[in-house]
């Protein structure tokens, strides 16, 4: 037979022994033995003979797994089959397979977890597995009880209530039931009453069961639905919870009921410990207060919470104001206990009484006095209501009640109260007064004060004062006065106060009486008389007889922000005048005019001038320090005379009493008023001291250092501080013993400088040395002379500063030094203005410029430079001086050149009216430059070039050019603005050259060597050089002191230097004003013709002033009497001065009006009348 090794091969065998059962079978069948030989050397595998009645043999241990599969019907819910520890969940009806497989062998009893209220039956649920199992067949259906519902969950065994619940339920099992109480179905009690509580199931219907609460316990109970089968056997149960409550619901109301003080509303709350509240009903009654509490009708509900009567409760319920109302509650809660009604009542009243206007009709009482009880009174918004009054208390409940009883109206009046019920002292009253539900507040309270002392009169303003025309007399007291009865009587006065304005000092109210002129001003005299009395709030009285004197008037201070002497407002208006009265903070960048000097500004005021009217008003001072004019200040009122400017040739040492020190005194007349004048008095308040004589640091501001006799101090006074002014009499003389500076200042401001400053020859520094970023200084009338100093340092050094006035300066006789050395390494030099300069016999320059930097925007007018060892003028360095001006002044007898501007950063600088005369080089040396202007420059006699362009300067050249010698003597070339030698004009240039004359007698000329002394100076008109000549007093300042070098003429070629010892040459007092017959450099037909309208002008730009540039007229100066602060050029619409000559000088004497020809309007320069001085030449 054949064998197929691809099927397996089937046999009988006996499980119980399957070794000796496999032996016989081969001995059985010898043929296979190969064929089962070869099988059991085969590992892992196996041959079954497929027979359903018959076992299989597996010829080797098996490796194989295998699976159990079945299907489940009738399902509801989660099934979890179980066999071991392998199971399955089950969550609906169909197939079903365990997830973990089953070995061969294994044995499996399969167990089912039903959901609750089923039971699931398992059939084939055990055996052994030796392949896949897929007969497993899980039926489920309804347990034995389903219940479907209970009607009431809480019932009650009260009347009214719900007393019975219905049970729902069902069941598919056919046998009987009973229903139970209790725990469970085996220890539970059979309900008695109540339908369905026993009988047989109806498989598949709805059994409605009734549970009456009578046979429940009061609280939770557990009814049971027990099933039994026939025997009876209990079979199954389901079971419900059911409460019953016995306990009515309780009613809470917030706020509680009672009197309320705000406005609210009120909330209710049902609570029920068992079944919970089921609803409420409410009803209310408002009335209004006051009044008895309402009854409002009952409300009602049924016990399932239906047709709650009047209303439903369902949101807080408002209470109004000033009002009763009463709320009634009933409530139900779900087991249908119904509670009874409750009842709220509350009285609202929010606010509380409001009192207003309590009054004492003496607040202030005294036992011995006038006012010995008062009475309280008091208004109220409501009437008919308890109130008291207390005293001591701090609020409405403590203290002392002193009065009570029920207001008669709104409000309320008491009886009188003696001052002896109160305290000495301030008493404390409080008025109470209830509302409707009995708060009353902190009331309302005042004051009555008990006071059995006079009154303390002190004279503020003290008697025998001095009392301004229209100032006030102030008395002050120790307490509070009735103005009511105060009385000004007796005495002169009486008759003219204005009644008096009553004020407080910060103590007491009314405790402090002003009396000023009913009029505008108090009639002047002298121990004019006033008596007055006053009586304290409480009738106390007191009584003062006092005297006062009462001047015609006083000098003041014109600008409050600037009373004392070297104080600065800013110049911000048109007029001086008109300044806003603000006071300079170094901010200002418009030269010194940009603060103006409001310490010098007085005023007086016309107590009897018409408002406003100054027709025929003028004054004059007694000294003669100032020009005064008539001013109509602002608003309605007095007019007033104003020293608006000071008087040519009055100096600060006139106003200083040196021997004092202090200030001088001073009076004003008036004229035009019957207020003929202010008293004599001193007019600024600064303190003046002597100057330190140790010198050192000066720290204080506002300070007046004076020195009243020669004075040599131990050191250098160094200032330290602002606004500090130094001082000598004009006789006196100011020197340090060491070789130091006499005076330094290093970046202080609004520094004053004025007086006589001696070097003794040996200091090694310059007499006067202001350095550092500072501003707004005055150097005014200053004497330098004898310093020894250095070549970069001069008599007066300079450095670092800003919009500074230095004029009326003579510095003579700088040992080896220049007079006035400026140095700026930066650009910190700059709107800084000199203004009749004397500087001569120096042995450097007379004014050097040293920059490395750039120095811009100076003037330098009015000035003399000469005999001195090197120039006039000159700037040297690497840096320049830039636009800046240079106008109206004369280099003569001078080493080297006049003008000597000779660096490559001197630009853009106006050159007006310069005269250059017997200097040892140039007359003007402009090299090296461009963009300057020269307008108007006479040249005389100089050693070489009347102007030394010298190819490399480049300006424009405009007016006159004078050069005396024949053929012009000029240094130019193609663009440098005039022509060699000729000095013509080339390129733009416009000016007209004058060339060929006689600079000498009889041809005319400075004057030079003076044929007799100077009225002013100490020591003869020549003599041999000395350090003690007198070098600084002169009557003008064109004079000083040149070297003689011949007696052939005023000045010569020898006579172009200092005189000084080492020459043996004669010192000569010189003049460098212009004969009379000066007839080129002097008025026409030679010197200078007048302006011939207002579009002759110079135009210049600055390089930092706020201003930008200016533009002015030519051949005219300002006269200065305009009241306007700015610089002192003719710029229109003013008075200006006629200058007829070339260089500084243009003549002398008073001014007189001009026979130029006034400007009006149409041209650059508008409204210009001219005047000149009176005499010209000598």
């Amino acid at each position: 037979m054949g064998f197929d090794l691809r099927r397996p091969i089937g046999l009988f065998v006996d499980l119980n022994n399957p070794i000796v059962r496999l032996m016989q079978i081969v001995t059985m069948f010898r043929w296979y033995y190969k064929i089962v030989l070869a099988l059991i050397l085969l590992a892992g595998t196996q041959c079954v003979k497929d027979f359903a009645d018959q076992p299989f043999l597996a010829f080797v241990t098996p490796s194989a797994s295998f699976k159990i599969t079945g299907s489940v019907s009738g399902l509801t819910g989660t099934l979890i089959l179980k066999t071991g520890s392998k199971e399955v969940t089950i969550t609906g009806n169909g197939p079903f397979e365990f997830g973990q497989r089953f070995s061969s062998g294994e044995s499996y009893d399969i167990t089912a977890s039903a959901p609750s209220g089923f039971v699931c039956n398992v059939s084939n649920a055990s055996g052994v597995v030796y392949g896949d199992i897929t007969n497993i067949y899980v039926n489920c259906a309804l347990s034995g009880v389903a219940i479907s519902g209970l009607d009431l969950n809480y019932i009650s065994q009260n009347p009214g209530a719900f007393n019975s619940a219905q049970l729902s339920w069902s069941t598919d099992f056919s046998g009987t039931y009973i229903v139970k109480h209790g725990t469970d179905c085996t220890s539970g009690t059979a309900l008695g009453t109540g339908a369905n509580i026993s009988g047989p199931t109806s498989p598949g219907a709805t059994i409605m069961t009734t549970i009456n609460a009578s046979e429940l316990a009061a609280g939770p109970n557990t009814v049971h639905v027990c099933l039994y089968n026939a025997g009876p056997t209990f079979y199954d149960s389901n079971s419900a919870a059911i409460t019953v409550d016995n306990v009515a619901p309780t009613i809470a109301a917030s706020p509680t009921a009672g009197n309320q003080s705000s406005v609210t509303s009120v909330s209710f709350s049902c609570t029920d410990p068992g079944a919970g509240c089921n609803g409420m009903a409410v009803s209310s009654q408002t009335v209004g207060a006051p009044a008895a509490a309402p009854n409002p009708s009952d409300p009602a509900i049924n016990n399932d919470g239906s047709s709650p009567t009047p209303a439903a409760y369902g949101s807080a319920i408002g209470l109004t104001d000033q009002s009763v109302t009463t709320i009634e509650v009933i409530a139900v809660d779900n087991a249908g206990n119904v509670s009874a009604v409750q009842s709220f009542s509350y009285l609202v009243d929010a606010s509380l009484n409001s009192l207003s206007s309590p009054a004492a009709t003496n607040p202030y009482v005294s036992a011995v006095g006038t006012k010995t009880s008062t009475v309280f009174s008091w208004i109220s918004d409501r009437s008919t209501m308890p109130y008291e009054i207390r005293i001591g208390s701090t609020d409405c409940t403590d203290g002392t009640v002193i009065d009570s009883g029920t207001t008669s109206g709104a409000g309320h009046t008491t009886g009188a109260i003696a001052a002896s019920a109160f305290a000495l002292g301030v008493n404390t009253v409080r008025i109470c007064e209830e509302n409707l539900i009995g708060n009353k507040g902190m009331g309302i309270t005042l004051s009555v004060t008990r006071d059995e002392t006079a009154p303390v009169i002190t004279s503020a303003t003290g008697a025998g004062s001095s009392v301004s025309y229209g100032g006030t007399i102030v008395y002050t007291f120790s307490e509070q006065i009735d103005t009511g009865s105060t009385v000004i009587g007796g005495g002169d006065l009486s008759t003219e106060d204005n009644g008096g304005v009553w004020g407080t000092t910060g103590s007491f109210t009314d405790d402090k009486l002003t009396l000023g002129p009913a009029a505008s001003y108090w009639n002047p005299g002298f121990a004019r008389a006033l008596s007055l009395t006053v009586y304290d709030l409480a009738g106390n009285s007191a009584t003062v007889n006092h005297t006062y004197d009462f001047p015609d008037g006083t000098v003041q201070p014109f600008f409050s922000n600037a009373k004392i002497w070297n104080s600065y407002i800013k110049n911000d208006s048109a007029k001086e005048i008109d300044a806003s009265n603000v006071a300079c903070d170094e901010t200002e960048n418009n030269f010194y005019y940009g603060c103006i000097h409001g310490g010098e500004f007085r005023k007086v005021m016309v107590i009897d001038s018409a408002p406003d009217d100054c027709t025929g008003i003028t004054a004059t001072d007694t000294n003669g320090w100032y020009d005064w004019v008539c001013y109509d200040p602002p608003g309605t009122g007095p007019v007033e005379v104003v020293s608006w400017h000071r008087k040519d040739g009055i100096q600060l040492a006139d106003l200083i009493n040196f021997a004092g020190p202090g200030w001088n005194t001073n009076a004003v007349a008036i004229a035009g008023s019957s207020f003929t004048a202010a008293p004599a008095a001193q007019w600024w308040s600064n303190p003046v001291q002597t100057i330190p004589a140790a010198g050192g640091a000066v720290t204080t501001p506002n300070v007046v250092y004076v020195v009243g006799s020669n004075t040599q101090i131990s050191d250098t006074l160094d200032i330290q501080a602002n606004n500090v002014t130094l001082v000598t009499a004009k006789t006196a003389n100011l020197s340090v013993a060491t070789t130091n500076t006499i005076v330094s200042n290093t970046g202080k401001s609004f520094t004053w400088i004025e007086g006589n400053f001696d070097g003794g020859t040996t200091i090694t520094d310059a007499a006067i040395r202001i350095i550092g970023s500072s501003k707004y200084h005055r150097l005014d009338h200053i004497n330098v002379f004898n310093a020894l100093s250095t070549s970069v340092r001069g008599g007066i050094y300079l450095r670092d500063f800003q919009d500074s006035l230095i004029q009326n300066v003579r510095v003579a006789n700088t040992l080896a030094g220049s007079g006035i050395v400026v140095y700026s390494a930066g650009t910190n030099f700059t709107r800084n203005m000199f203004r009749t300069l004397t500087l001569n016999q120096n042995s450097g320059s007379g004014l050097l410029f040293i920059t490395t930097g750039t120095i811009s925007d100076v003037i330098v007018m009015d000035s003399y430079f000469f005999a001195n060892d090197i120039h006039g003028l000159h700037v040297q360095g690497s840096g320049g001086v830039s636009n800046s001006i240079f106008m109206n002044s004369t280099a003569l007898n001078n080493t080297s050149a006049g003008f000597s501007i000779a660096t490559s950063g001197s630009s853009s600088n106006t050159f007006v009216n310069l005269l250059g005369v017997n200097n040892g080089t140039d007359g003007l040396l402009l090299v090296s430059n461009s963009g300057n202007q020269v307008i108007d420059a006479g040249f005389g006699d100089n050693g070489a070039f009347s102007v030394n362009m010298n190819a490399t300067g480049r300006a424009f050249f405009s007016g006159l050019l004078l050069s005396s010698p024949a053929g012009g003597n000029c240094s130019g070339g193609a663009g440098t603005g005039i022509t060699t030698p000729g000095c013509n004009a080339e390129g733009a240039s416009d000016h007209t050259a004058i060339v060929g004359f006689n600079p000498k007698p009889p041809g005319g000329g400075p004057i030079g060597r003076m044929t007799a002394a100077d009225p002013l100076n100490g020591s003869a008109r020549n003599l041999t050089y000395s350090p003690t000549i007198d070098w600084i007093n002169f009557q003008y300042p064109f004079r000083g002191w040149g070297l003689q070098a011949s007696a052939s003429g005023p000045y010569d070629s020898g006579g172009r230097a200092r005189c000084f010892g080492a020459i043996g040459s004669a010192c000569w007092q010189t003049d460098l004003s212009l004969r009379s017959g000066a007839m080129e450099f002097k008025d026409p037909p030679g010197g200078l013709s007048c302006p011939p309208n207002g579009n002759a002008v110079v135009v210049h730009n600055w390089a930092t002033a706020t201003t930008g540039s200016v533009t002015f007229l030519r051949h005219a100066m300002e006269r200065g009497n305009d009241g306007v602060s700015d610089l002192p050029f003719c710029l229109g619409n003013e008075d200006c001065i006629y200058t007829p000559n070339f260089g500084g000088y243009q003549g002398h004497n008073t001014l007189t009006a001009s026979g130029c020809t006034s400007i009006a309007t149409g041209g650059s320069i508008e409204n210009v009348d001219f005047y000149e001085y009176s005499v010209n030449g000598f």
